[in-house]
């Protein structure tokens, strides 16, 4: 019963304003929802080892499922680390989303980098057509 978010498909979509369907979240909106309310380094505290798979707690082994680590004050796990997750944003203009972008902003670190990436501020980017075990998603919605 949603509005679809997106018309197109792949990179080559366009983002439908005002849709209420799912969609993959601005950099913005992941940061507020990674922040959880709070200030800390990592989403959820400023001990990375609480919240976050990276490559020290992971040993190069791959992903682990959600919810091992500690929540954030919205009650969302893993934002940190374990993979990183990508936005809307078309990597070189944040904020907007760019049909073609031949880079999208990604999010959050990953289980097979330093614990650097997995801080709430630092933002990479990658070529959409990038695939690989280290890079997943989130969807959100907008509300009326």
């Amino acid at each position: 019963g949603f509005q679809p978010a997106y018309e197109g498909t792949d990179n080559r979509c366009t983002l439908i304003e005002g849709a209420n369907g799912f969609r993959l979240p601005f950099e913005a909106e992941w940061e507020f929802a990674a922040r959880g309310g709070d200030n800390y380094k990592y989403a959820g505290s400023d001990d990375v080892d609480e919240v976050a798979w990276y490559t020290k707690t992971t040993n190069d082994k791959g992903t682990r499922p959600v919810g091992q680590k500690k929540v954030n004050n919205y009650n969302l796990y893993d934002f940190s680390g374990n993979v990183f997750e990508w936005c809307a944003d078309d990597y070189d203009n944040p904020g907007q989303h760019v049909s073609g972008a031949s880079l999208r902003a990604r999010r959050g670190g990953s289980w097979n980098y330093s614990a650097n990436f997995c801080t709430v501020s630092v933002r990479s980017g990658s070529s959409p057509v990038k695939r690989n075990k280290s890079l997943g998603l989130r969807f959100s919605r907008s509300l009326e």
